[in-house]
């Protein structure tokens, strides 16, 4: 592109993990120093909304165009183009030395979250507090459907939105001319809970996520399927007592003994999944209830208990001997108080 004001045809593709794949075509113009282009959507995915977009950048000493890019939806972000010369090997050293930046990326595991809209503003708050420029997305539930909008959009849509089982909270700006500094926590009632963070620098992005877990971990509660102290869930402390119980049975009923913890603890994931909601948001609250607080904990102690009782009768019909099921009976309520 040599010359003052010279138009090209541009081709872009943007691959998204989430949202798949869209293509733009449109036209550009270059007059030496800066670049300036427009495109419009001919692919996307099926329900994927998408508009047209603008953007603008400027040469570089490096010979390469960096600048940002805006849609008409209020999505924006970053580009950075480099020269492809394979004849100018001093262009291909300065290009390599440029792109030779890390990108550090931080993920943490949330437990089951009840976030009420007091909770909400506070993350959103602590999302925000690093990012000076980068628009906060929130991509949530409702009905059937995902909806992503700007956080102020949803802040006045949430208000006639009762309970949401599926939250993601995205925001990203440039923080270097190849690195775009990342911050995203996703709360789904039905799958994971966690944090992910990315960023050219290994302590802001390990100290980022630790903040944010910090702050979702406000909303966490602590049923009895997730016994912190000692590091186990209801289907590991089943599956030591198994273990400690088969010297007391024979070959052929140890066998039957695992399929039968094993075919509970199938049991008790599924119950979980439909009774339990791994994480909950509710908008239109500033204060828990203590029922609703309460109610699903209470589902899932029954669940452990029930799971519990069954492994010990189990065992005690094939030992032979009911004061054994009885004694793993306490056992399971002692180690569970």
């Amino acid at each position: 592109m040599d010359g003052p004001e010279t138009g090209f045809s541009i081709r872009i593709r943007f691959m998204d993990q989430t949202f798949g794949l869209a293509v733009y075509e449109g036209r550009g113009s270059f007059d030496g120093s800066a670049l300036r282009f427009a495109a419009t959507p001919v692919q996307a995915e099926s329900g994927v909304k998408v508009a047209p977009i603008k953007g603008k950048g400027d040469l570089n000493s490096k010979g390469s165009i960096s600048g940002d890019w805006e849609s008409e939806l209020g999505t924006a972000g970053t580009f950075v183009l480099h020269p492809h010369d394979p004849t100018d090997p001093v262009s291909l050293i300065e290009t390599t030395n440029e792109l030779a930046e890390t990108i550090h990326t931080e993920n943490r595991t949330l437990g089951s979250i009840r976030l009420y809209r007091a909770d909400f503003e506070e993350m959103v708050a602590a999302v925000r507090k690093d990012f000076k420029a980068g628009q906060l997305f929130v991509t949530f539930s409702d009905r059937k459907t995902k909806r992503t909008m700007t956080v102020e959009q949803f802040m006045e849509a949430s208000k006639n939105l009762s309970t949401i089982t599926y939250l993601r909270l995205n925001v990203q700006e440039r923080e270097s001319p190849n690195i775009n500094r990342i911050a995203m926590v996703e709360l789904d009632s039905s799958g994971e809970n966690a944090i992910l963070v990315q960023g050219g620098q290994e302590s802001w992005a390990r100290g980022e996520a630790d903040f944010l877990k910090s702050i979702a971990e406000r909303g966490l509660t602590r049923t009895i399927t997730s016994i912190k102290k000692f590091g186990l869930n209801i289907n590991g402390l089943m599956f030591v007592i198994g273990l400690a119980a088969l010297p007391d049975l024979t070959f052929g009923k140890r066998l039957l003994f695992l399929a039968i913890l094993f075919t509970i603890m199938v049991v008790i994931m599924d119950l979980h999944k439909a009774f339990v909601s791994n994480a909950l948001i509710f908008m239109n609250e500033e204060r828990p209830r203590t029922l609703r607080i309460y109610s699903e904990q209470v589902v899932s102690v029954i669940i452990a208990t029930l799971a519990g009782t069954l492994a010990a009768a189990a065992y005690g019909a094939l030992s032979g001997k009911l004061a054994g099921a009885l004694q793993a009976i306490g056992a399971f309520f002692v180690a569970n108080p």
